[in-house]
């Protein structure tokens, strides 16, 4: 199968790391707000490319929708 249109679909990460105490989830709204507007100009591309690879695939894979995830970590002070 000719898989060059995979290129072109990215999955980016950020990670946001803090030193003091800091309760996140009151923000949750407001950074999902954020991701979806900075997102709006790539959605309609990202949906259609997203159909394609899981048909070429024949595979479930996570969506052009943005996502938000909080975590801690043992590592921090």
């Amino acid at each position: 199968k000719n898989l060059n249109f995979v290129k072109r679909f990215a999955t980016h990460h950020f990670t946001i790391v803090r030193k003091e105490s800091f309760n996140p989830y009151p923000i949750y709204d407001t950074l999902t707000a954020k991701a979806k507007l900075y997102c709006k100009e790539f959605e309609e591309v990202a949906s259609r490319y997203n159909s394609i690879i899981e048909r070429k695939l024949d595979a479930k894979i996570s969506g052009p929708e943005p996502e938000i995830h909080f975590g801690t970590t043992d590592l921090g002070e």
